[in-house]
């Protein structure tokens, strides 16, 4: 059982993490439930209640969570025990990320890639490359697949412009006979833009996510260009064109343990500047400065609750300023949809290195165990899809907010813990910190609408 109740104006609720259900209550239930998370049995339970509430209210309340309990319930997402035969049969593959250029620009100083080149030579994919890989998904695509999203990566992707306008002709071309929807992503510094980009930015209905971790100070010491000069005016000078072309653009933070106390600061910068919407991870990186310590997150919980209101008041126009981060989870709650689906644990995404090289995880292409295959010679199928499974993570069987995150970052658990599979717990507290505020705002959004 993995019950987390909450009260809201008076109301009762409880959310079910195995679930993905978020429920009305009462107190009754809630306090009952409260006693069997603790791993209390019912006579314990009755023992503890009976001054508080009534033997005839508890008997309701444990017939209510049993009815609860034996009733099946189904959430949308992976299934990651995927038997070999499907991937043979073309029953399973789905989408596909291009590193279509494994070097870049910038100089960010929480780079996981080191500077773009994923410590390995610094490369752009070719057009015979980029051909293969396209042809291996198209070849292994699910024929019964209805939609496909196609990621651009890097290094940064815009420094290979012949190879990107390319990619996006010739997969169009290969799909214009199937009944597919392609939803093309790229992320970007946002340091080039041209007419040609926006031309096909706007004509493939582009979803642009442009890293950025703030103003004019912040740009400046954590995203140099290789000069040294901050890449913040080139990207105010293209951010207008970004938007003329894909109507949209997501400003992606790296928050450091030097600037969590600036959430909010930045999320105002950044809305001011013109994007839609901010998204923010946690640096993963090995610099104890810059990592998000659990005693750094208490400055980043007091910043989510602030982000919290102003993205509550957006919601109802109100204001421009949205932490995606928080509208991404009530979406998750209110489609029951499992969230972080990570290509490191799925089983449906293709991912390529600039030289042809398959990989599960771009952040963890720096090593070669996590290598997968390369596209001459296939992908290893069984190591593929027999990967360190969910099931095998700790701490997760019993988080609230376990089929938010699916699991969290691989890479975060490797740089900070030596291992894809034990979970690092700042980047858990913070996981669940942001679903206990969107159940907040969910519950004020129901409550609004009853």
């Amino acid at each position: 059982m993995n019950i987390y109740t909450m009260e809201n104006k008076g109301r009762q609720y409880f959310f079910d993490g195995d679930r993905l259900l978020f429920n009305i209550s009462n107190k009754v239930i809630n306090d009952v439930f409260d006693l069997l998370n603790e791993g209390k049995q019912k006579e314990e339970i009755f023992e503890k209640l009976q001054h508080k509430h009534s033997a005839e209210d508890l008997k309701e309340a444990f017939g209510a969570i049993k009815d609860y309990l034996n009733t099946e319930s189904s959430t949308i997402g992976i299934n990651y025990d995927v038997d070999i035969n499907e991937w043979k049969k073309k029953k399973r593959m789905q989408h596909l990320w291009l590193n279509i250029s494994n070097d870049c620009n910038l100089r960010c100083i929480y780079c996981y890639g080191s500077g773009g080149n994923y410590g390995r030579v610094r490369s752009v994919m070719t057009q015979e490359t980029a051909k293969k890989c396209i042809d291996y998904w198209y070849s292994n695509l699910d024929e019964d697949t209805k939609d496909s999203y196609v990621c651009f990566f890097g290094g940064e992707p815009f420094i290979n412009k012949k190879i990107f306008i390319y990619c996006i002709n010739y997969i169009n071309d290969l799909l214009k006979d199937r009944d597919i929807n392609v939803h093309y992503m790229v992320t970007t510094n946002g340091t080039i833009l041209d007419e040609d980009y926006k031309k096909i930015i706007k004509e493939n209905d582009f979803a642009i996510t442009i890293s950025m971790d703030g103003g004019k100070e912040i740009t400046k010491i954590n995203r140099p260009q290789i000069n040294g000069e901050s890449s913040y005016y080139k990207i105010k000078e293209n951010l207008p064109g970004f938007l003329e072309a894909a109507g949209s653009v997501t400003a992606r933070v790296t928050l450091t343990g030097n600037n969590v106390d600036k959430l909010n600061e930045i999320i105002e910068e950044l809305t001011d500047l013109g994007f839609t919407s901010v998204h923010y991870e946690l640096a993963s990186v090995e610099s104890e400065e810059l990592s998000v310590t659990e005693e750094k997150l208490k400055k980043l919980f007091a910043e989510i609750d602030k982000a919290a209101n102003v993205t509550y008041e957006a919601i109802h126009g109100r204001g421009n300023r949205v932490l995606d981060n928080l509208t991404n989870m009530i979406t998750c709650l209110h489609n029951r949809s499992i969230g972080g689906n990570c290509s490191f644990y799925a089983d449906n995404v293709l991912m390529f290195g600039s030289e042809g090289q398959i990989f599960k995880c771009h952040r963890l292409s720096v090593h070669d165990e996590y290598i997968f295959g390369d596209v001459d010679n296939g992908v290893d199928v069984p190591r593929y899809l027999n990967l360190e499974k969910k099931k095998n993570l700790t701490n997760c069987s019993k988080c609230i907010a376990k089929k938010i995150c699916n699991g969290g970052c691989a890479h975060i658990n490797l740089t900070y813990n030596g291992s894809t599979t034990d979970t690092y717990e700042p980047y858990c507290e913070n996981i669940r910190y942001l679903l206990k505020s969107a159940l907040k705002m969910y519950s004020n959004l129901q409550i609004e609408n009853s």
